[in-house]
């Protein structure tokens, strides 16, 4: 299994470095096709509780290219972005931690190469729209001052990133839709996006399949983002289309009958994040989210975070991050009246320390504390120690 995915590795990489030379820049600052290699690993150990102790080495390879179509192709206001990954697969949270709101955000428990995006944009800053196989993490509920850290509840909001049959459009699995955005004014921006409903094959978790199936439905996003300054507000809302297996509650009758579906499955979110103190050098910003899923379909009906980022403290020219923060998933009321022993919710807390050793090469010691994880009272809490290494191979 791991010759056959470094031969597709490979593979992929020399058909992404196969680019003539008419596609080449006369300004090398901002070429015409640009590449990036960029390569995270995680290793981490679970030093208390959780479900057992132990050590495990994660990693993630992403290779992308990015094309000016008007530059190589005379074609005005264009853009393509071709965009592969690589996961060896390796199983932390299931299998050490215990915890829903996954410890590392490269962790995927199957071992693939993935095209993870491929799209083509059409546009400007003021309206663009684009087409194409989509990650909608990628500019939807995401913030700059909580993307440090490790713990994926710090990314997308652990209310959207646990629904659907096989998640919604973001890592590690993608699906195809068409995502529009314009600005209005100087500060505000609106976003939406329509996808298919289920990314991938379920079945098939370490292939790339697109499959238009209509019991699959469409996810929809949208968003309002509001810039001011150094302070950013975000609100968004979402929702499935197709249907989704209702949990069964204390008083609905035997247990043998075939599970009753519904619609409805949807949320909101409200996120913000502002420079509180400090310069360009040296900063002190804060972020915060609010969400919502439907409990009668999810394990977590609401999910807060709250955090703080600290840049430039210990080092020049604001290259070392140190930052906190504490992301809390609320079980459902339907689910704690099912499941016996079900706790309020899961709490992680984490703090790390991003710093460059070289220009394109950061480490990153990490500590998390989980509480309740999975929102089970059986669940000891555990106590995660470990280091993130980040290389960009090809800047």
């Amino acid at each position: 299994m791991l010759r056959s995915s470094i031969g597709t590795i490979v593979g992929a990489l020399t058909l992404l470095m196969a680019v003539p030379a008419s596609a080449q820049d006369e300004d090398p600052a901002e070429p015409a096709v640009a590449f990036n290699l960029r390569y995270k690993a995680d290793v981490l150990g679970v030093v208390h509780g959780g479900l057992r102790k132990g050590v495990r080495y994660l990693d993630n390879l992403d290779a992308t290219m990015a094309v000016d179509l008007e530059r190589v192709a005379k074609l005005s206001n264009t853009r393509a972005f071709v965009y592969l990954l690589y996961n060896n697969g390796t199983s932390f949270s299931p299998a050490l931690a215990g915890d829903a709101q996954i410890v590392s955000n490269i962790e995927t428990g199957v071992q693939a190469v993935r095209l993870y995006e491929a799209w083509i944009e059409h546009g400007d800053e003021r309206l663009a729209a684009r087409v194409g196989l989509y990650d909608v993490s990628s500019e939807f509920d995401m913030l700059e001052s909580s993307a440090m850290f490790v713990n994926s509840a710090f990314g997308t909001g652990t209310d959207l990133s646990q629904t659907g049959n096989n998640g919604p459009s973001i890592f590690p699995v993608t699906a195809p839709g068409v995502r529009l955005q314009g600005m209005i004014g100087e500060h505000l921006t609106l976003r939406g996006a329509v996808l298919e409903g289920t990314p991938g094959d379920p079945r098939h978790p370490g292939r790339t399949v697109i499959a238009l199936q209509p019991r699959d439905g469409i996810f929809a996003i949208a968003e309002a983002d509001v810039h001011a300054g150094t302070a950013r507000l975000i609100a968004g809302t979402w929702r499935y289309t197709a249907k989704f297996e209702i949990q069964r509650g204390p008083d609905d009758g035997e247990t043998g009958r075939e599970p009753a579906m519904g619609t409805g499955n949807a949320g909101v979110y409200i996120r913000g994040e502002a420079q509180v103190a400090g310069n360009e050098e040296r900063s002190l910003a804060a972020f915060f989210r609010l969400g919502t899923a439907a409990g009668r379909f999810n394990l977590f009906d609401h999910f807060g975070s709250v955090g703080v980022n600290a840049r430039g403290l210990f080092e020049r020219e604001g290259q070392g991050e140190l930052g906190f923060g504490i992301a809390h998933a609320r079980t459902s009321a339907l689910t704690r009246s099912v499941t016996p022993d079900t706790a309020l919710g899961e709490t992680a807390f984490e703090l790390s320390y991003r710093t460059k050793l070289t220009p394109h090469l950061a480490v990153q010691p990490d500590v998390q504390y989980i509480i309740d994880p999975s929102g089970s009272t059986r669940q000891r809490d555990v106590l995660v120690v470990g280091i993130r290494f980040d290389a960009i191979l090809r800047p």
